[in-house]
């Protein structure tokens, strides 16, 4: 996928779509789940981000964190 190093993806996923018609709502978020699966099948590892999770969290929890030392 990306010339044999790994790839991440960090995804932050949208609380909601305000004003958004229902049915394209779901069809927009159906798609991104989608893309994010493909992802991870070519390899990537992916972090979908939920709307409540600090960025700094995710991170450490994959162990991506690289601290100055």
């Amino acid at each position: 996928l990306a010339n044999g190093m790994l790839l991440t993806v960090i995804s932050p996923r949208p609380p909601s779509l305000p004003g958004a018609d229902p049915d394209f709502a779901a069809a927009l978020l159906a798609e991104r789940e989608q893309t994010l699966k493909d992802l991870q099948g070519f390899g990537a590892l992916v972090i979908d981000l939920a709307p409540e999770t600090s960025l700094a969290a995710a991170m450490e929890k994959g162990r991506m964190v690289v601290t100055a030392g």
